[in-house]
């Protein structure tokens, strides 16, 4: 499974890091429905869609490719 920090996303035009996303999503849960859902890329081929994945090693989320 591939993983990544980072993530293109194609309502910003902007690369979000997963930190940022989290930050974001603890003030306003409801930003993830709104902006990112569907709309995160790979950050180097902008091409494949990536997920959220919650509860990956730690507890700490990552981006993943879609299954």
């Amino acid at each position: 499974m591939a993983k990544y920090t980072e993530a293109f996303c194609v309502t910003t035009g902007s690369m979000i890091s997963i930190m940022q996303m989290r930050s974001e999503y603890n003030h306003d849960p409801s930003i993830y429905e709104k902006v990112y859902k569907g709309h995160l890329f790979c950050p180097g081929c902008q091409a494949v869609p990536l997920t959220v994945v919650h509860n990956y090693g730690a507890g700490h989320p990552i981006y993943s490719r879609k299954a």
